[in-house]
C-alpha cells in the first residue's frame, strides 16, 4: 500500500547518525572523507608533490617510497623464531623469464605496519588452510593468496599493526591486513574489538599442494617485506609495483592513463591515454563523469586498489548509467585487473512493478592505446589461435536472441572470420608493441550478455569490450564483466594466459582452521568429523558436480549463472534462459560453506562467488546511489528470471519483473559470506545501499502502526530487509550510513522483542500494519522458514552482545518443540511422528505476552511437512545448539540420529532435491545444513 506515510518517512541519514550518537555510540576514528575513509596527509604542498611517506590508512599499510629511511631487520629474531631473512626472498615470479615480468636484483624493502591508529592489540595464533589441489598445473602469477581471519570478542584483538603470517618452515610472508568488522562498532573503531580480520598474502602454494600457515601476533614485528611504493598528490596516484609503473588521475579519472614498465634502464612507457579511457554508447557516446566516489581503498604492501563510483553521461547532460569501477594491483607483478560494472537504476515508482525502465546499451569499452606502433598482435580462445603482423584483430562472444539460438564465438580481423567456436573459453588477445608484450583476457565471456576484447589498429589501441553488442537492461538491473592485462607478459602465449585466466577467474583463497571458526562463532560451525555425516557431505558434493555439469551443457557461463536457469535438469539446453527460478533459497551459500569446511576452492568459483557478484552489482534491484530509497525492494531481487512473461512475450534485461512475480524470494545469505572470502568492497557498496533503503521501509524510530508488509516480524520480507540492516550495521564503511545501521539494528530487536518476538514465540504480524501481537493473536511462521531468521538471531545477538536475543532463543527451542512436533519421552520430538507435526499454530495473546494454554495448531488449507521442508526444520534445531544456547543436551538426545535418518529418506527420492541439481528444494533443504552438522559435531557427544 502506498500512502502519504510512506512519502512522510523518508530518513535523512544525517537525523539517523545523530540518534546514533545519542544512543551512546563511541568511536575511536579520527575525521572522515567520502566513504567513511581516514583523512590523509595531502601531498599538494610537500616538495615537488612526493610524499616523504603516506599517512595512516585503515586498510593498507604504510608504504615508504625509494630513499624513505627503512626499518632493519636484517637481524634474526631469536625471540620469535621466524626467519626473517628468509622472508626477504621473493617468489619465483620474480626470477628471470618470469611470466610476469620481473626481475634479478628487484628491489625489496621493508616496510613498517601502519594499518590502523589503535593502541591495544592481543595475542593470537591462528591456523590457516592454504589448499591449491585444485590447481593442478599453473604457477599462479601474482602470487597471491586471501583469507578471513574470524575473531571472537574475547579475544579482544583491537590493532592489526603486530600481526604477521607464518609459513610451515617458520618464514615470514609478506602480507597486508585489513579489519573488516568489529564487535557493534565501524570497521576502524578502535575501540571495539575486531570481529573478522582480512589478510592479503604475496605467497602460493605449489600448484596441486596445500599448506599450513599460521596468523601470529608479535610486540617486535619485523615489518613486511614489498617491492611496492605508493605515492599521492592532489591529482594523481602513482603506484610502483616494482616491475610496472601506474599513474592514475584523481581529478580527471580515466582508469589507467599512464602504465610504464621497468627495464634495464629504468621505465618505458607502454599506454599514454590520452586518446582513452572508458566509453558507453547509450543514446549516444557517455564518457565518465568525475565521481561521487574515488578511493585508493588499499595502498599496499602487498595489493593496491583503487575504486569508482560514478555516472556514464554525454556533455552537459544529466547522468546516465551508474558504474562502479575497481582497480587492482599487486606487488612484484605487470597484471592489472579491472572490474566494470554499469547498471540502469530508473525506476518508475517506489514498488516492485515500478523496476520495468528499461534502455539499451550499444557497447560498453576500456581503450587504452599504445606509446609504439603494434608490430604483431595474436588472439586465442580454447584450441583455435590467429595472429598478424599489426593489424586489426578481436576475439568475441557473440550475442544469442530467441531468433539466434546458436553458440557463436569468433576471432575476426576486420570482417573476415579467421576462427570459430561455440563458446569462447579461454580468450586472450596480445599485442607486442616496441618492447612490450600486453596480454588481456576477460572472465568467462557471457554468452547473453556479449563481450569481446579487440585491437584497433587505426588507433593503435587495445580495447576491452565488457559489452560488445547492444543488450538491453531493466531498470535497477546492469551488466557486470572483469578483465585482467599483463604488461610484460612471457614469451609463451599459453603459459601467459593460462597464469592470467587462472588469476581472474580462480583467485586463490584460504581459510582458518574449523576450531578457530567454530571458537569465534562468527560464521559455521563447521563439522570436523566427516565420517558421522558422511551422507550430507557426498550428497552436497554430488550436487555441486552435477550441477557444474549442467551450467557447461547449457553453456551459462561465470558472470551470468544467477537466476536465468531452472531449478530442473531436464530443461532443452538450446531454451533462451527459460524458467529461472534458483535464486529461490540462495544455492550458492552451501558451495561457500563447504569451502569453509574443506578449505577447496572449486565451491567457490565454479558458481558461488559469480553468482553473489552477479547479484550486488546487476541483479539485485539497485537505484541510482542518490536516490537510494526509489522503490520499496531496493536491495532485492526479482524471484523469477524467466526472459518471457506470462504473455509469452520476449522482454530482453528485465527478468520479466512486471508480470512473473516481481517480489523477492532471496535470503542473501551468501553476500556476507562472499565478503568474508574476498574482502572485495563491492559488496560493501551494495550492503550500505541496501541497508539504508531497508531502514527507511521499516522508519526510525520504528512506527507502533507501520505501513502493510514493513512491520517488524520473522515474515520473509522482513527479515530479508533485517539481513540487510544487519550487512550494513556490521561492514558498512561509510561512517554515518554504517553508525545509523547499527542503532537502527538495535532498536529493531528491542521492538520485535518487544511485540513479536514474545516469550520464545516468533509471532507473524506481516500485512496487519502493526508491530505488535499483543492483545491478539500470535500466529507463527511456517516452520521449515525459520532457519533463515535464526541464523541472523544467532549473527545478531553476537556482533551485539545482545541478552535479549540470545535468550529469546534459549526459549525458541522449548516453545517450538510444544508447538510444531508431537513430543515423545523426555519431552523430545517423536521423530517416528513426523506426518502429525505442525508447520503452523496460533496462540492468543494479553497484554504481558503469549497465554500458553491457547496455542493451537493452524490445520485449515495449511501445507504440511514435506520432506526438504522437514530437513530445513531439522537444521533449525542445528541452529540453535550452534548459538550454544542452554538447551543443547536436549536437541543432542535426539537430533543427530532423526536427521541421518531423514537425510536417507531425502536421498531415496532425488526429486525432492531437484534431481541432484542445486534449486529451490534442495536450496531450502541444505541451505543451513552445513552449519547444522558442524554444529551437532562439536556439541553432541
Amino acid at each position: 500500500m502506498l500512502g502519504s506515510s510512506r512519502y512522510f518517512r523518508r530518513i535523512h541519514l544525517g537525523l539517523l547518525l545523530a540518534a546514533a550518537l545519542a544512543f551512546g555510540c563511541s568511536s575511536g576514528v579520527k575525521s572522515s572523507g567520502p566513504g567513511g575513509k581516514i583523512t590523509r596527509t595531502d601531498a599538494s604542498d610537500m616538495d615537488a608533490g612526493i610524499i616523504d611517506h603516506v599517512d595512516y590508512q585503515p586498510d593498507g599499510g604504510t608504504v615508504w617510497p625509494d630513499g624513505g629511511e627503512q626499518p632493519d631487520s636484517s637481524e634474526p629474531n631469536p625471540d620469535t623464531g621466524i626467519n626473517m631473512d628468509a622472508a626477504a626472498e621473493q617468489p619465483d615470479a620474480m626470477a628471470p623469464g618470469a611470466p610476469d615480468g620481473g626481475e634479478v636484483g628487484l628491489d625489496v624493502r621493508r616496510v613498517m605496519n601502519d594499518y590502523d591508529n589503535c593502541q591495544t592489540s592481543a595475542t593470537i595464533d591462528v591456523p590457516i588452510r592454504v589448499n591449491d589441489v585444485d590447481n593442478q598445473a599453473t604457477p599462479r602469477s601474482p602470487p597471491l593468496t586471501g583469507f578471513m581471519i574470524p575473531l571472537g570478542r574475547d579475544a579482544n584483538l583491537r590493532s592489526l599493526n603486530e600481526l604477521m603470517v607464518i609459513d610451515d618452515r617458520g618464514n615470514q610472508l609478506p602480507a597486508q591486513f585489513e579489519a573488516l568488522s568489529r564487535y557493534d562498532a565501524h570497521p576502524d573503531d578502535c575501540m571495539a574489538p575486531i570481529r573478522h580480520a582480512y589478510a592479503h598474502v604475496r605467497a602460493t602454494p605449489a600448484p596441486g599442494q596445500s599448506e599450513q600457515w599460521r596468523v601470529v601476533s608479535r610486540s617486535n614485528h619485523p615489518g613486511e617485506p614489498t617491492p611496492m611504493s605508493v605515492s599521492e598528490t592532489s591529482t594523481e596516484w602513482v603506484i610502483d609495483t616494482g616491475v610496472a609503473r601506474f599513474t592514475i588521475d584523481r581529478q580527471t579519472f580515466t582508469g589507467l592513463p599512464q602504465v610504464e614498465v621497468r627495464t634495464a634502464g629504468g621505465y618505458a612507457t607502454v599506454v599514454e591515454n590520452s586518446r582513452g579511457g572508458f566509453r558507453m554508447d547509450n543514446n549516444g557516446v557517455r564518457t565518465l563523469q568525475a565521481p561521487y566516489y574515488l578511493e585508493l581503498e588499499r595502498q599496499g604492501p602487498q595489493t593496491a586498489v583503487i575504486a569508482a563510483r560514478g555516472y556514464y553521461s554525454t556533455n552537459g547532460s544529466a547522468h546516465g548509467l551508474g558504474y562502479t569501477i575497481i582497480l587492482y594491483l599487486y606487488a612484484g607483478s605487470a597484471t592489472a585487473r579491472i572490474d566494470h560494472a554499469v547498471y540502469y537504476g530508473d525506476v518508475e515508482n517506489f514498488s516492485a512493478t515500478g523496476a520495468s525502465n528499461s534502455t539499451t546499451i550499444g557497447s560498453a569499452k576500456m581503450i587504452l592505446p599504445f606509446a609504439a606502433p603494434a608490430t604483431e598482435v595474436a588472439a586465442g580462445m580454447a584450441s583455435r589461435s590467429a595472429s598478424n603482423t599489426g593489424n586489426s584483430m578481436s576475439v568475441k562472444q557473440l550475442k544469442r536472441s530467441p531468433a539466434q539460438r546458436a553458440f557463436r564465438a569468433e576471432i575476426t580481423s576486420g570482417s573476415t572470420v579467421l576462427e570459430n567456436e561455440p563458446k569462447a573459453t579461454s580468450p586472450y588477445l596480445r599485442v607486442t608493441a616496441g618492447n612490450s608484450r600486453v596480454m588481456a583476457t576477460l572472465n568467462r565471456m557471457a554468452v547473453r550478455e556479449p563481450q569481446g576484447i579487440s585491437y584497433v589498429q587505426q588507433n593503435n589501441s587495445l580495447s576491452l569490450e565488457f559489452i560488445s553488442e547492444p543488450i538491453t537492461v531493466g531498470g535497477a538491473r546492469g551488466i557486470w564483466g572483469s578483465a585482467a592485462i599483463n604488461f610484460a607478459a612471457g614469451s609463451s602465449d599459453s603459459s601467459a594466459q593460462a597464469e592470467l585466466q587462472l588469476h581472474l577467474e580462480r583467485p586463490l583463497f584460504a581459510t582458518p582452521g574449523l576450531d578457530q571458526i567454530h571458537a569465534s562463532k562468527t560464521i559455521g560451525p563447521y563439522a570436523k568429523n566427516t565420517t558421522t555425516h558422511s551422507q550430507l557431505f557426498s550428497l552436497l558434493e554430488t550436487i555441486h558436480d552435477n550441477t557444474v555439469n549442467y551450467f557447461e551443457a547449457r553453456n551459462i557461463s561465470g558472470i551470468q549463472v544467477w537466476p536465468d536457469l531452472s531449478r530442473w535438469n531436464d530443461v532443452n539446453p538450446n531454451s533462451y534462459f527459460d524458467g529461472g527460478e534458483n535464486n529461490y533459497w540462495n544455492w550458492s551459500k552451501p558451495g561457500m560453506d563447504e569451502f569453509f569446511r574443506t578449505g577447496e576452492n572449486h565451491y567457490l568459483h565454479d558458481f558461488s562467488l559469480s553468482q553473489a557478484s552477479l547479484f550486488a552489482e546487476t541483479t539485485a534491484f539497485r537505484t541510482y546511489r542518490d536516490n537510494v530509497y526509489a522503490s520499496s525492494v531496493a536491495g532485492l531481487a526479482p524471484c523469477y528470471g524467466d526472459s518471457f512473461g506470462w504473455g509469452n512475450q520476449f522482454q530482453e534485461g528485465l527478468n520479466s519483473r512486471v508480470d512473473r512475480c516481481p517480489g523477492d524470494y532471496t535470503y542473501n545469505k551468501h553476500l556476507k559470506l562472499a565478503y568474508l572470502v574476498t574482502a572485495d568492497r563491492r559488496f560493501v557498496d551494495f550492503f550500505e545501499e541496501a541497508g539504508a533503503s531497508a531502514v527507511n521501509e521499516f522508519g526510525f524510530p520504528p512506527p507502533a502502526n507501520p505501513d502493510f508488509y514493513v512491520e517488524l516480524t520473522y515474515a520473509r520480507l522482513s527479515f530479508q530487509r533485517l539481513e540487510n540492516v544487519m550487512n550494513a550495521a556490521e561492514f558498512g564503511r561509510d561512517l554515518t550510513w554504517s553508525a545509523s545501521a547499527r542503532t537502527a539494528l538495535r532498536a529493531y530487536i528491542d521492538t520485535m522483542l518487544q511485540g513479536t518476538l514474545i516469550d520464545g514465540h516468533a509471532c507473524w504480524v506481516s500485512g496487519f500494519g502493526t508491530n505488535s501481537a499483543l492483545n491478539g493473536t500470535c500466529e507463527s511462521p511456517q516452520a521449515w522458514m525459520m532457519p533463515s531468521p535464526l541464523e541472523f538471531s544467532r549473527r545478531a545477538a553476537s556482533f551485539l552482545n545482545h541478552t535479549g536475543l540470545s535468550n529469546w532463543m534459549n526459549q525458541y527451542y522449548e516453545v517450538s518443540v510444544r508447538n510444531h512436533t508431537v513430543t515423545g519421552a523426555n519431552n523430545h520430538p517423536n521423530t517416528a511422528r513426523t506426518g502429525a507435526w505442525n508447520t503452523i499454530y496460533e496462540c492468543t495473546t494479553n497484554a504481558t505476552g503469549v497465554i500458553e494454554s491457547s496455542c493451537r495448531p493452524v490445520t485449515n488449507g495449511v501445507e504440511p511437512f514435506y520432506d526438504n521442508g522437514l530437513l530445513a526444520y531439522y537444521n533449525a534445531f542445528g541452529l540453535l545448539l550452534g548459538s550454544d544456547i542452554q538447551n543443547g543436551s536436549n536437541i543432542c538426545a535426539w537430533l543427530p540420529s532423526a536427521y541421518a535418518q531423514h537425510l536417507g529418506v531425502l536421498m531415496m527420492f532425488p526429486g525432492e532435491v531437484n534431481n541432484l541439481v542445486w534449486g529451490k528444494a534442495s536450496g531450502q533443504a541444505f541451505q543451513m545444513a552445513s552449519q547444522a552438522a558442524g554444529a551437532m559435531d562439536y556439541y553432541c557427544p
